[in-house]
């Protein structure tokens, strides 16, 4: 079905919006894959709102009439309200239920969509650190790791966290582990990342300084360099801004419009 030829595909806006650094290598090219994914979604999300409620694309009224003049109370209520239905649109409730409908491109559709909510939540959840949604998201995260391979190694990490977390940890333990997985490196509102991905980061930076030690390295020199690491990054970090140095980054590398869509 991801094929370049049929419309509504992944490949299919990947080709229309010529977008190059998008080619499944999403280890080397993450932030460009995750913004198209999160664009195409939020796009389908857009256009089944404007059929369900019968709306013209270029219309910039507010929707329903006269709602800008209402409490904030009577507004979120309303919200909550439009919400459910769009979400009942895509059965978001019947994940994992066959489809009764045979329209191959209305399927795959309400299964990005789905997926892509899903995504969304995540880096929500991560964002504001809000640790209620972590074990739901990491039990909706089961079934697709085991559809991928019944020996993936996320899908037995997904077990184990929610197996200690729930059942073995005190509720001490338990408030830690999860408050943990979640660091806020700048400070302010919504500004957490994962605490496995600055790890990750430091153990890249670490290995680069391992492999400028050459070929006769030593475990002195070893760990010297790496508990020298983060300072070295930092020292780098202040050259670079002081010499206006651009980061290289991959998020704004090719831009999306919304008009090409």
């Amino acid at each position: 079905m991801d094929s370049i030829d049929k419309l509504g595909t992944l490949a299919f806006w990947r080709n229309r919006l010529k977008k190059t650094d998008v080619n499944g290598k999403v280890k080397g090219h993450f932030n460009s894959h995750s913004e198209f994914f999160k664009l195409i979604v939020r796009e389908l999300i857009r256009e089944q709102a404007f059929e369900l409620f019968n709306i013209n694309i270029e219309n910039t009224t507010a929707y329903p009439q006269n709602i800008s003049k209402a409490s904030r109370l009577t507004k979120e209520n309303k919200m909550m309200e439009l919400s459910g239905e769009i979400l009942h649109k895509f059965d978001v409730m019947r994940t994992g239920v066959p489809s009764e409908s045979n329209d191959e491109l209305f399927n795959y559709s309400t299964n990005l969509t789905i997926r892509g909510l899903h995504y969304l939540q995540m880096e929500d959840t991560v964002k504001e650190g809000d640790i209620s949604r972590i074990i739901p998201n990491l039990k909706v995260c089961i079934p697709i790791f085991y559809a991928h391979s019944c020996l993936s190694k996320y899908l037995f990490e997904c077990v184990d966290y929610i197996t200690k977390v729930t059942c073995f940890l005190s509720p001490l333990e338990k408030l830690r582990v999860l408050e943990g997985s979640m660091v806020n490196l700048r400070g302010g509102q919504g500004n957490n990342i994962e605490a496995d991905l600055v790890q990750e980061h430091s153990v890249r930076n670490q290995k680069e300084l391992i492999r400028g030690l050459g070929a006769n390295k030593t475990e002195t020199a070893i760990s010297a360099v790496t508990a020298a690491a983060p300072v070295i990054s930092q020292i780098c970090r202040n050259f670079d801004a002081e010499h206006n140095i651009a980061k290289k980054a991959s998020r704004h590398s090719k831009i999306i419009s919304t008009e090409n869509l």
